[in-house]
């Protein structure tokens, strides 16, 4: 018998610390071999859509974790499930039915552990580029685990972005190469086939965390970019060569390309004032399997 835990459970389970103690974790025990981790499986429909299958077993954990994520179909909002599957025994045992929650929340929370790990010390300005359904939660971990920060957003549709960052009490920003230049860290998370800013636009010292390629022929930032890149890092590094970032790039540029589960499990590289550093984020399984357990934990069972 399968138990279905509901998405209003699941909305109160997590916290922002708990998910980014989980992708944390989760890297952690990708860099020191503790994870059993196969490839994601994407299903691109013919017109609009696409579907995710990720998911993985992280060692002494009670729970192999399957998650399925949609996304871009035109007649729905993007949506997903886990199915949590008892290590000991290979019976399936709980589904979370999260309407695809957990995965924005442990993206979320990876976006602002990359943030923490790969952004200056003394930043002070975040803009996230972007007003899709990921942008509430980026804003909102940030602002629960660097309060410290004065967040701004840009979309391309003016209203929208003015709209929701008045909901989300954030400025909004109208000059894109005003805010880039301006900002100590950017977090882009759209769904773009095209670059968003000028490399040119970036100064020294910035992070930049892209979260939006995750499918191949997605781009958000410009090759240039890459090139100024004093450091290049990856949560798994073969999709992003397929689906992420360095799909674009040459392959003097791919081969730069750092694992952030081998920092994880060791120490972040060391940074000057002036380097550019990017993440090249696409999601990876083990951090599913780490936010799924977490929420489990939380939820009264009896």
């Amino acid at each position: 018998m399968i138990g279905v835990i509901g998405p209003d459970r699941l909305r109160t389970a997590v916290t922002w610390h708990d998910a980014v103690d989980a992708v944390s974790q989760a890297l952690i025990s990708l860099g020191t071999g503790r994870v059993v981790q196969p490839p994601a499986v994407e299903i691109l429909m013919p017109d609009s859509g696409e579907l995710h299958v990720k998911g993985g077993y992280i060692f002494d954990s009670d729970w192999i974790v399957v998650k399925v994520a949609t996304g871009d179909f035109p007649g729905g909002p993007p949506t997903g499930c886990l199915l949590l599957v008892d290590a000991a025994t290979g019976a399936p045992r709980w589904l979370l039915d999260d309407r695809g929650w957990l995965t924005q929340q442990r993206t979320a929370a990876a976006g602002t552990l990359a943030t923490t790990t790969f952004g200056c010390p003394d930043a002070t300005t975040v803009l996230v580029i972007g007003t899709g359904g990921l942008t509430a939660a980026l804003v909102e971990a940030h602002r629960q685990v660097s309060p410290h920060l004065d967040i701004s957003l840009w979309g391309r549709d003016p209203d929208r972005t003015s709209a929701l960052a008045a909901e989300l009490g954030v400025t909004a920003s109208t000059d894109l190469e005003r805010a880039v230049c301006a900002a100590d860290i950017i977090v882009t998370a759209t769904s773009s086939r095209a670059p968003l800013i000028e490399a040119d636009w970036v100064q020294p010292g910035t992070h930049i965390t892209a979260l939006g390629a995750d499918t191949v022929g997605k781009q958000e930032l410009p090759v240039a970019l890459l090139e100024r890149a004093g450091v290049i890092v990856c949560d798994n590094i073969a999709t992003a060569l397929k689906a992420g970032e360095l799909q674009h790039a040459p392959p003097a540029i791919q081969a730069r390309a750092i694992a952030w589960p081998e920092l994880a499990a060791a120490e972040p590289p060391a940074r000057t004032a002036e380097a550019i550093t990017i993440a090249d984020l696409c999601g990876i399984g083990a951090e599913d399997a780490a936010i799924a357990a977490a929420a489990l934990r939380s939820i009264d069972l009896s």
